[in-house]
């Protein structure tokens, strides 16, 4: 039996993704980003309601997550967001009809090559770094490369994107947009043009509209996430992951009695306290010891004490049981914990919050009827 698991609601991510296709209003295709698991979300039956959903595109940062969605019989058009470098993935690449990004002369001429031994065409899109210092071509050699690649006979240039690495600093973003664009419009004069360019993250695409292009990448926002807490009012999600526990144990403490590791909480009173069978090895912040809370029977409990491996302490009343219910993030009754309470409380960002829970069980509920 689990003792412990997430609730994935793929109907609250229809209800996302049609959320962001009103805001676009046409304007733009999205790219879903279900890289690393989908978020944690479960990448197999996230892209395939997506899919459903008819998604323009769906993004990933590894070619086994291609093979993966592949595999399931996902023809949509993927793009792999990360990096290749050795010959095995560019041969997978090719056979799996995987659109690539391509920074670098190398890894362009190794697709074209194993493109032409197979019959094929690959497409790629091109990464522009106008400002995050990661991957990506600078302006000042992308022309070059642009060129180089225009001229391989197995290749399409099919898209054209650039990353931002602060889309609330809109100062630099609006900057990056400006470069991108003038690097755009001298490929135009070229008489080179993509049929994709994209820039626009979750935050970007609700904060700046210049920076859509013609396709956004939609990925925090997908789940039900906010980048920002400010940005709830511009769009209302609906959080896709909930996290669920049962109480394993109670036992009565007296007072002065202390409480886990380190003996960093003791007992003001007689106390109750029931123990989780979920700790740091399942993906719970040590850093929420003594200051998370779950709830059980819709009413708020804290956590006391340090989050151990494999268990977490919990203060409760009396007419908490063995076996109840545990929210640790989602809703019960009137009341909910968030994503986005978590990491800020851990001190970290709600992305790591959703990945560091890929690997527990997840069970996939979808109400909301299909387009």
């Amino acid at each position: 039996m689990e003792h412990t698991w997430l609730e994935i609601d793929l109907s609250a991510l229809r209800y996302n993704l049609r959320q962001i296709k009103r805001g676009l209003n046409g304007k733009a295709g999205i790219l879903a980003v279900v890289k690393d698991n989908a978020y944690g979300h479960g990448i197999i039956r996230i892209s395939q309601a997506l899919v459903e959903e008819k998604i323009d595109y769906l993004g990933i940062s590894d070619v086994s997550e291609g093979r993966e969605l592949r595999a399931v019989g996902i023809n949509s058009p993927i793009l792999n967001l990360g990096l290749i470098s050795q010959k095995e993935e560019v041969e997978e690449v090719v056979n799996l009809n995987i659109s690539q990004t391509v920074c670098t002369k190398r890894i362009s001429c190794l697709l074209d090559k194993e493109a032409k031994k197979r019959n094929k065409r690959i497409k790629v899109h091109l990464k522009i770094d106008t400002g995050m210092g990661r991957l990506g071509a600078f302006v000042s050699e992308a022309t070059e490369l642009t060129e180089h690649i225009c001229k391989l006979k197995n290749m399409e240039l099919e898209g054209i994107f650039t990353h931002f690495p602060d889309a609330a600093d809109k100062k630099f973003t609006l900057s990056q947009i400006k470069g991108f664009n003038a690097f755009l419009q001298k490929l135009t004069k070229q008489g080179i043009n993509f049929t994709y360019q994209h820039s626009a993250n979750s935050l970007a695409f609700l904060g700046l509209s210049k920076s859509w292009f013609n396709l956004i990448r939609s990925g925090l926002i997908l789940y039900g996430v906010y980048p920002q807490a400010s940005l709830r009012k511009k769009i209302e999600l609906k959080p896709v992951l909930s996290w669920k526990t049962k109480v394993a144990y109670i036992k009565d403490i007296p007072k002065g009695w202390s409480v886990g590791y380190g003996r960093t909480y003791t007992a003001q009173r007689k106390e109750r306290i029931a123990i989780l069978p979920v700790g740091y090895g399942d993906g719970y912040f040590y850093r929420l010891s003594n200051k998370g809370r779950i709830l059980i029977k819709g009413k708020f409990f804290p956590v006391v004490g340090s989050v151990c491996m494999d268990t977490v302490m919990v203060r409760i009343d009396k007419d908490i049981k063995i076996g109840d219910e545990v929210v640790i993030i989602g809703r019960q009754k009137a009341q909910q914990i968030k994503v986005e309470e978590l990491a800020k409380l851990s001190q970290t960002i709600p992305y790591e919050v959703v990945c560091r829970l890929s690997q527990l069980p997840h069970r996939f509920i979808d109400k909301l009827n299909k387009l």
